[in-house]
């Protein structure tokens, strides 16, 4: 495939790395930032501490914070906090948190610049955004990859549907990764993480023909997932490792910032739809937990699917578990996240039957049609959604 390869969003990695934050934010010309975040975590950590001392050096207090974002981020939020932006005559946006809380910032900065409501945005996935309020991130959880691409997921508890926008705008100004912050993240959120990280590159794996063709792409793709697995595997053995939490951030920016999908076309994404779907009929499901459970359904279905997709699903958990045999490489991943304390089961989150699935089912539909994307079978189901052996778990 033809593709370009091109990210405008520098990243700067290690210990205080945030001092430099004011400057950017000052040489970029503005001077009224409104903070967002989630609970107290980013207090405790010294995430907020550090921005608000780094703004300060560069001549920017009084900052306002937003305070407030959840997992699996809503958007009535979204709306309170352009309602917070506007109060305090704001001119740009900090996201102080995890992927949640950049996503959620990502929402605001759409929807500051859009005539409609905000949610409107992601039932088109931001195909009328035109221009966005300018933002900044402090990564505090290391996921989503969210600090250095274009996309965001908000959900709407009132519709039970949870979508996505992507837009040029919307890559961050700069982002500030201070590993630091995270040695003092509870272990499921650790493995939420690297379990997102991984799922992102697989599925971006999962649109090559038959793994022959972008030898590349495929081969840095395979490696980073060995190496998410060999760092978390040091951060369950010590959870003091900086090193291994500073190479899981890497990872996981480089997961989802374009290059683990180079000439694979976009990737995948039924995984990702399928759990957008739970943690919107659930939003106690965590995001990467519920892929970890569903990823080995979405690679067997896959591996059926014909000879090319039995044979790029092969090579990937070769190479990355030694597996000889599919189902052998789907029980290793599996057995990963058992050693990792993490679930394999969907009855988990509380989902006993397929009939509980079937909302999930319809959101997950949906939102894979937002946008105007044809069906691609009679029952209206999605090519990918369709026949995803989801009852085996």
């Amino acid at each position: 495939q033809s593709f370009t390869v091109a990210n405008p969003t520098p990243v700067h990695y290690g210990p205080k790395c945030v001092a430099q934050l004011g400057a950017a934010v000052a040489a970029a010309g503005f001077s009224k930032p409104l903070i967002i975040m989630g609970g107290g975590s980013a207090r405790r950590n010294g995430a907020l501490p550090d921005t608000l001392a780094s703004l300060a050096a560069a001549g920017i207090a009084d900052v306002p914070v937003c305070e407030g974002v959840r997992a699996n981020p809503e958007i009535s939020f979204v709306r309170k906090a352009m309602a917070e932006f506007k109060a305090h005559g704001c001119d740009c946006l900090i996201a102080v948190g995890g992927g949640s809380v950049i996503d959620t910032t990502k929402a605001v900065a759409a929807g500051l610049l859009y005539p409609g409501d905000v949610w409107e945005l992601y039932e088109t996935r931001g195909f009328q955004i035109k221009a966005t309020v300018p933002l900044f991130a402090v990564l505090t959880i290391s996921a989503t990859g969210s600090e250095r691409n274009n996309g965001g997921v908000v959900q709407n508890d009132d519709l039970v549907r949870k979508y996505f926008i992507k837009h040029a705008s919307l890559f961050p100004k700069a982002s500030f990764v201070d590993p630091t912050y995270q040695m003092s993240l509870p272990w499921a959120q650790t493995v939420n993480g690297a379990t997102d990280a991984m799922v992102h590159i697989l599925e971006g794996c999962l649109n090559s023909r038959d793994g022959t063709e972008e030898v590349v792409t495929l081969g840095q793709n395979e490696s980073y997932v060995r190496s998410i697995i060999e760092v978390t595997d040091r951060l369950l053995a010590n959870a003091d490792d900086l090193t291994a939490r500073t190479n899981l951030c890497l990872a996981a920016t480089l997961a989802l910032d374009g290059q683990s999908d180079i000439g694979l076309g976009g990737g995948h994404w039924t995984c990702h739809m399928l759990e957008h779907g739970l943690s919107a009929a659930k939003p106690s499901v965590p995001h990467g937990a519920g892929l970890g459970v569903l990823m080995p359904a979405v690679m067997k279905r896959v591996a059926e699917r014909d000879a090319d997709g039995h044979a790029i699903v092969l090579r990937l958990l070769s190479n990355i578990f030694g597996a000889k045999t599919v189902d052998e490489g789907l029980d290793a991943w599996r057995a990963t996240m058992r050693r990792w304390s993490a679930p394999t089961s969907l009855r988990a989150f509380g989902f006993e039957s397929m009939a509980d699935l079937e909302p999930c089912l319809k959101s997950a539909i949906e939102g894979h049609l937002a946008g105007g994307i044809r069906p691609a079978t009679p029952d209206g189901r999605p090519r990918h959604l369709r026949n995803v052996p989801l009852s085996r778990l």
